[in-house]
């Protein structure tokens, strides 16, 4: 063998020997800082030992605390603990708990303190109720049905009857923009004054509003709430019609624009 050959023999046996060493080396290196990391991850020190829920409406926060428990067990890569302070799941945990119930608005989670996290809950507010038989839920500024309500509810809230079909809970009693528009001319006939108490419909398109003196109004669902509320404002004050004359009225037809019709009982 040459020299030249020799010399490139004993060469690349030392690369080799040295990418052998920065392997091993490497390998060594990270098994220290996984291990390292698994026992920061599994410390005291880190672990959350607190979490704290603001008050809830329509259900326990013993189940929400219940939830993010679970979600704090086990491990990332079997070695990293879930429960500590660097590792915490946000995201899942927000998700978990959206999900629990249909009344939960909007879930934040964060660390509070060393070894704490909050959690705060927003939950919808009823705008209104929907009823079948004796059971009744409650509805959001959307019409979304999320919770059932108590036998002794609010009854200031107007009450919507029938249309859905099913489990009423996480369904929309109609499209969302509909139902505002909805809930927007129900607040303005309130200043003409009339109280509108309840709401049913047979097609999804025209909706009897049901007045505290009778009176039935019937809208329908492409008309502008701000022009149907100053025509009926408009026929009782031309026609003279108080609200002890509202009792004789079975219903107003506000249907067609600036043609309001009225039948007397």
């Amino acid at each position: 063998m040459s020299d030249k050959n020799y010399k490139s023999s004993n060469l690349i046996k030392r690369k080799k020997k040295i990418l052998r060493l920065k392997i091993i080396g490497l390998f060594v290196l990270a098994f220290f800082i996984i291990g390292g990391l698994a026992y920061l991850s599994n410390s005291d020190s880190v672990k959350i030992s607190n979490i704290y829920i603001n008050d809830t409406t329509f259900f326990d926060k013993k189940e929400i605390e219940k939830i993010i428990r679970e979600e704090l067990e086990g491990r990332y890569l079997l070695v990293l603990g879930k429960n500590n302070i660097f590792l915490l799941p946000k995201y899942k945990i927000e998700e978990r708990v959206r999900e629990y119930n249909k009344s939960i608005k909007i879930v934040s989670v964060d660390l509070s303190g060393t070894r704490s996290i909050s959690v705060n809950i927003e939950e919808y507010k009823p705008t209104a109720v929907w009823c079948q038989e004796v059971d009744c839920y409650y509805l959001n500024e959307d019409g979304f049905i999320f919770n059932k309500a108590p036998l002794e509810y609010d009854k200031n809230l107007v009450k919507f009857n029938d249309w859905l079909k099913g489990e009423p809970v996480g369904k929309n009693y109609t499209d969302p923009e509909i139902f505002k528009k909805m809930i927007t001319l129900i607040n303005l006939v309130s200043k003409v004054p009339l109280k509108i108490v309840s709401v049913n419909t047979d097609d999804g398109l025209t909706f009897n509003l049901h007045t505290d003196v009778g009176t039935r109004l019937l809208y329908e669902i492409n008309d502008n709430p701000e022009d149907v509320a100053n025509n009926l404002n408009t026929v009782l004050e031309k026609d003279a019609i108080n609200r002890a004359q509202l009792n004789n009225i079975d219903y107003i037809d506000l249907r067609f624009g600036n043609k309001v019709y009225y039948k007397i009982r």
